[in-house]
């Protein structure tokens, strides 16, 4: 089954989401293992709720990492 997610409409969303869920400590990674993954949770922007791709290292993978997390959320 393929869930289409689309970006245009969620992106504010995935941002707070993925934000929440690291800050709370609930997410996990091996800096070792995911050294892109890193290099992009550390350079990512956030400008007013909005992603700022052209500031942020690996842009896709962050991409990636947040629609990944879309699928969790603690309240």
């Amino acid at each position: 089954m393929v869930l289409p997610i689309p970006f245009s409409t969620s992106h504010k969303a995935m941002l707070s989401n993925t934000r929440t869920l690291i800050e709370d400590g609930l997410v996990a990674r091996r800096p070792t293992r995911f050294q892109k993954l890193t290099t992009s949770l550390h350079t990512a922007v956030d400008n007013d709720g909005k992603f700022d791709k052209n500031s942020t290292s690996y842009d896709d993978i962050f991409n990636a990492f947040r629609l990944n997390l879309q699928l969790y959320e603690f309240t």
